[in-house]
């Protein structure tokens, strides 16, 4: 007759682990303060202090405006009226404009002059304008009748 055998219990596989972590250490060039601030604190007033001399009931604020306006405006005066001997080149409170007159009835306007554009040797014509913004190159597109 044929024994069964129980194999022994054996321990189960060693799993790799990861190395357990290590304190991170201070490079030797910047060495850690002793339970030390790392700012250094702001000193507090003393109370023999004297406060600092105020500007007014509102620094940082522009005072309201002066409420009275200076004696004389600057400026020039106004023009003084010429003598009654001597006519008078201009109104008291400068020129008037005056619009020209409109033609008589049956009267001919005068022309404008005509301005020839400049020519001879000494004239250079100005270069055409490039294409692109804002002188875009349009193929011969016709108008869009609507």
């Amino acid at each position: 007759m044929a024994t069964w055998q129980i194999p022994a219990k054996q321990p189960p596989p060693e799993v790799p682990t990861a190395t357990p972590m290590e304190t991170p250490t201070v490079p030797p060039e910047l060495p850690r303060r002793a339970n030390g601030p790392e700012f250094d604190p702001i000193p507090l007033e003393q109370p023999g202090d004297q406060p600092p001399i105020s500007p007014g009931p509102n620094p940082g604020f522009p005072g309201p405006p002066n409420p009275s306006p200076p004696n004389k405006p600057e400026g020039p005066d106004f023009p003084i009226p010429s003598p009654p001997e001597q006519p008078e080149v201009f109104p008291p409170r400068g020129p008037d404009v005056i619009p020209p007159k409109p033609p008589e009835p049956g009267e001919m306007p005068p022309r404008q002059p005509v301005i020839d554009p400049p020519t001879g040797p000494d004239f250079i014509p100005p270069d055409p304008p490039e294409p692109g913004f804002p002188n875009p190159v349009t193929p011969d597109i016709p108008p869009i009748i609507m």
